[in-house]
């Protein structure tokens, strides 16, 4: 099936009759000039309702799977300003399944409501993926919809519900690397190209209708090598971290005089590709204070030199303020915006004091600051393989970190690298396990209650809830 090709799933051109100046009611017939249904070129799972009225009016679609007519949602743009036309988009539905819709319009103060209609949505093209529910022993509906990416090269962005089935996508035609939904602006901010080579990394942010807000290449960024994360922060910029080489005199512990060290960096971009602040790890530390910066990396072997200390994440704190956690020291950092200092390092050779800590960080991935402003984050447990999902209180006055939670999920499911955690709510946690291709939720001492299998090696599993994507999912 070619994306472009618009599919038309129902066209009505509806001969309606003509307004009487007189009339006293208003009608279907005096609003509505045509009603036309159409899928996406880049989505079939995207319904197109292109309505044309006889004068200015704004309007509200509800629709149903025909299956389940009691399970009614809605579209609607009823306080945009009346116009003659407007397109209403429904997304979010099922692949072959038939749905029944009805249009509410509005010409000033008086409402009507047309007949009910039906669409039959296509089939998936074949390189969506397809994923497989292999436990569910959840005991109420989740609530919102798991995002997750399909970390090859071409690539895709997936949205699927608890049954597994797929409710939204979006291709690309690189390598991907991360997505990350910001539900302030309903976007989606994404990474892409192989962390080995240069080819291909970029950064490029869509919104749910599938439209390109923004596309940069790493060679048209301040800095070229994107490495593994972008997010747009709450004030629209989009924060990305990449990869920085320096050279540094390491010939006194056994490097070059000239010896070219990987860092990481961070800058911040608006739309238009600007670089509006940066930050590097180099302006505060200095690699030859680091009696390992020669040795291969423990958990890997790899070079330190060619990967210092290998960024994974970067979020804004409730304060503004920039939070960076790194795979190689088991770290995660606070940056300040302002002063471009580091605030606080969490970790074992950081300089908060951790308290109720059971075991030590092994590898920690995907920090995030929760609703309650508390530190969240998931420890891979690279050194017993068990993977754990973290909440700390920091106390930036004292200096002290006390652990709030540290749930360890299956061990058969631990994910050395990559991966991320969450909570859903104060029932389930969410892990995206990378290397195992598994999606999980459990409850909060990590009993596993849901479980997902993959075509493909994800990099994050990030829960979507409908209160974050309500303009296309309004639940009647």
């Amino acid at each position: 099936m070619k994306l472009e090709k618009i599919i038309y799933l129902v066209l009505f051109a509806v001969l309606l009759l003509s307004c009487q100046p007189d009339d006293e009611f208003v009608t279907p017939q005096t609003l509505v000039e045509s009603i036309q249904a159409s899928s996406a070129k880049n989505n079939v799972l995207h319904i197109q309702i292109e309505l044309k009225f006889r004068k200015p009016a704004t309007a509200e679609v509800s629709y149903w799977k025909l299956s389940d007519p009691g399970n009614k949602k809605s579209v609607s743009n009823v306080y945009a300003s009346e116009a003659n036309a407007q397109t209403l988009h429904i997304l979010f539905l099922e692949e072959t399944t038939k749905y029944e819709f009805e249009v509410k319009v509005r010409s000033g103060k008086e409402w009507t409501t047309t007949q009910k209609y039906q669409f039959t949505t296509s089939s998936l093209p074949t390189n969506v993926p397809s994923y497989t529910i292999d436990e569910n022993q959840l005991k109420a509906p989740l609530g919102g919809y798991i995002l997750t990416q399909q970390r090859e090269k071409p690539g895709a962005i997936t949205m699927i519900n608890e049954e597994g089935k797929v409710v939204w996508y979006y291709f690309s035609n690189a390598f991907m690397t991360s997505s990350n939904y910001n539900p302030n602006y309903q976007t989606i901010t994404c990474t892409t190209g192989n962390s080995l080579g240069r080819e291909g990394r970029s950064v490029f942010v869509i919104d749910l209708l599938g439209n390109l807000l923004f596309n940069k290449l790493g060679t048209e960024l301040a800095r070229e090598l994107v490495h593994h994360d972008a997010k747009m922060l709450d004030d629209g910029t989009i924060a990305v971290i990449s990869q920085v080489p320096e050279q540094f005199d390491l010939s006194s512990v056994g490097g070059a005089s000239d010896q070219t060290v990987v860092g990481e960096g961070i800058n911040i971009y608006d739309l238009q590709g600007n670089s509006l602040w940066d930050w590097s790890c180099f302006d505060e530390r200095n690699p030859i204070d680091d009696p390992a910066i020669v040795d291969g990396i423990e958990s890997t072997g790899a070079s330190r030199l060619n990967d210092w200390l290998h960024a994974n994440s970067v979020s804004e704190d409730k304060d503004g303020n920039l939070l960076i956690s790194f795979l190689n020291d088991s770290e995660i950092w606070k940056i300040n915006r302002e002063t471009r200092k580091i605030m606080w390092r969490l970790g074992e050779k950081g300089d908060l004091e951790i308290t109720g800590l059971k075991t030590p960080m092994s590898g920690v991935h995907s920090v995030y600051i929760d609703n309650a402003g508390k530190l969240s984050f998931l420890d891979n447990g690279m050194a017993n393989q068990e993977s754990k999902f973290m909440k700390f209180d920091i106390d930036e006055t004292t200096k002290k970190a006390n652990v709030l939670m540290q749930t360890a999920f299956p061990k058969e499911y631990a994910s050395r690298f990559m991966a991320n955690a969450e909570e859903i709510d104060d029932h389930y946690l969410l892990f995206g396990s990378s290397t195992n291709k598994k999606i999980l939720i459990s409850d909060r001492e990590g009993k596993l209650l849901w479980l997902c299998t993959a075509p493909h090696t994800l990099y994050r599993a990030n829960f979507v809830k409908y209160a974050d994507i309500e303009q296309y999912n309004n639940q009647k």
